[in-house]
């Protein structure tokens, strides 16, 4: 015999001698606080107002003028830690330290966004608050064309399109070199990439290397956790056609957003890490390629998220690392950002015929080269088709591989030198839609080029180009908000 007691009810019988009873799991108790803290955390979370629920991605950009250079890193460093710890987020993932430039961002909610705005920081000595401009982060996202929009014309094979281009004859293979692909993830064990990809990372908070975190080198970390075996996602075609170029050249994969596009301060923060973290004398970056981009975003060179990714990619260019960034597929006359930076290399498409300039792509200006973006055919082992894409994101890589061919042969070459000759060299595309002439890149003859002589790389200190370091009018906390 046994008893038990249920809810204040006595219950007798002989339990004890079932084997049912004597296995089964205990049920959970109805007053037990720990059964129940979640659902409790979860009616506590939802019965608070609106304004502390919801958060948003800012960028806060600091006020600068009248500050010695020489203590700029000290007064940067030490805003942003107090702002920060006024907000009481000095943990939190989202945080975006952007390195020693003067932007900051993470995600707020509205209360937070109020008191932000309300805060008055003295520096060290100062008499007046530091100023600070807070905006909304805008996103980037893939720069694909579906199949369905693209035009009626046959793949070819990525294979035959890099001879056309002359990658082969020059008898490189990008050896030595890395090329980073900032993207929603490269599946490492995915057999249409041609070379390896040595690592990976996720950006989460600030770079890895402003920590002081050593190197990881586990390729698995910049997978996107959403892509199933036998899908090709976005990142894992774009690796594919660089490695495709440059077989021999190491993939870095560092992953930034998760499907639904990727906010620009972490973008910014990955390409500050391609540099501080994984180029080196020993294994330079090659390149940086970026297939995302935002056509809602116009050219304003006011705005925070402008100044600060323009800044990131003139620090790259700097140290002789191009930012290859993929056109836009908008059409002939719609420029997006970041392409339409002009620190960007950035790539438009062409048609498989390598004669015409594909429909959707950005045609305008700002474009630096263009390659093969519509109907590329990557064979795969395990699928007897391949994959076909479409768009500039599939055109970009091409670029990025070239450039690791050609640093491979002329490393001490300066990446102007580089850019010149795949320019100077390349077959002129011409639109009838607005008349502007883009250079289809001819690797081998961009070879010949530099052969006969290069400007020599030299570290130098960035341009700085990228507007006014005045703060603009910022958006009140309603804009922000809405």
């Amino acid at each position: 015999m046994s008893s038990q007691i249920l809810n204040g009810v006595l219950f007798v019988g002989l339990l004890a001698a079932s084997p049912l009873a004597a296995s089964a799991a205990p049920r959970p108790v109805f007053q037990d606080e720990a059964y129940w803290a979640p659902l409790k955390s979860l009616a506590d979370a939802r019965s608070r107002p609106l304004a502390d629920r919801v958060k948003r991605r800012v960028m806060i950009e600091i006020d600068t003028r009248g500050r010695d250079k020489a203590g700029l890193e000290l007064f940067l460093g030490k805003v942003k830690s107090e702002l920060l710890e006024e907000l009481r987020r000095q943990n939190d993932e989202s945080v975006q330290r952007l390195g020693s430039f003067p932007f900051l961002s993470l995600d707020l909610t509205e209360r937070e966004l109020r008191k932000l705005n309300a805060l008055k920081l003295l520096y060290d000595g100062d008499n007046e608050p530091v100023k600070f401009r807070v905006e909304p982060s805008p996103k980037l996202f893939n720069d694909t064309v579906p199949a369905r929009f693209a035009p009626a014309v046959g793949p070819v094979s990525i294979e035959k399109l890099m001879t056309d281009l002359g990658v082969y004859d020059t008898g490189k293979t990008g050896a030595g070199f890395r090329i980073v692909v900032i993207d929603e993830g490269v599946d490492p064990e995915n057999k249409i990439i041609k070379a390896e990809v040595l690592a990976g990372t996720s950006i989460k908070g600030a770079a890895s290397c402003e920590l002081g975190e050593e190197t990881e080198y586990d390729p698995d970390l910049g997978k996107n956790p959403n892509t199933q075996p036998w899908q090709l996602d976005h990142g894992t075609m774009v690796a594919a056609v660089a490695s495709w170029a440059a077989p021999d050249a190491d993939i870095i994969s560092i992953r930034v957003g998760s499907g639904e596009g990727a906010f620009v301060p972490d973008v910014i923060a990955a390409i500050l890490e391609a540099e501080c973290k994984w180029n080196s004398e020993d294994a330079p970056v090659a390149a940086v390629v970026l297939s995302m981009t935002n056509k809602d975003i116009k050219k304003d060179s006011s705005a925070s998220h402008y100044k600060s990714m323009c800044t990131a990619m003139n620090w790259l260019w700097s140290r002789h690392i191009p930012v290859v960034v993929s056109a836009g597929n908008d059409g002939p006359n719609f420029e997006a950002f970041p392409s339409n930076l002009e620190v960007a290399v950035t790539v438009g498409g062409a048609l498989n015929t390598l004669n015409a300039p594909v429909n959707s792509s950005n045609w305008t200006k700002v474009v630096d080269l263009c390659a093969p973006g519509i109907q590329v055919s990557i064979p795969h082992p395990d699928q007897p088709y391949g994959f076909s894409k479409n768009g500039t994101s599939v055109a970009a890589p091409f670029v990025a591989g070239a450039l690791a061919v050609l640093k491979e042969a002329h490393p001490k070459c300066s990446i102007e030198g580089i850019i010149d000759a795949l320019r100077s060299e390349g077959l002129s595309i011409l639109s009838m839609k607005n008349g502007n002439s883009v250079p289809l890149i001819q690797v081998r003859a961009a070879l010949s080029k530099l052969n006969e002589g290069c400007e020599l790389a030299v570290i130098e200190a960035p341009v700085d180009d990228c507007g006014s370091d005045e703060l603009s009018p910022a958006p009140s906390v309603d804009e922000v908000v809405d």
